[in-house]
């Protein structure tokens, strides 16, 4: 019952994802930005390595909205 009112409000509210991609090895995965409530999991792209020398890159986090 509990889960299908958490869908039932998902449906309602359609908060956005939050989608982070490019994180190398050892970076903290950016937040959504203050006060945006955002479909939890999360959905974060790793990279299982370092991040090459040349590569002045950061963690890039985008809201996808549901439409």
């Amino acid at each position: 019952m509990l889960q299908r009112a958490q869908q039932m409000r998902l449906a309602r509210s359609r908060p956005p994802l939050w989608l982070v991609t490019g994180v190398f090895r050892g970076e903290e995965v950016s937040e959504p930005p203050d006060g945006v409530e955002t479909f939890e999991p999360w959905i974060v792209v790793h990279v299982d390595g370092e991040r090459p020398v040349d590569d002045t890159g950061k963690p890039i986090g985008k809201l996808c909205h549901l439409t």
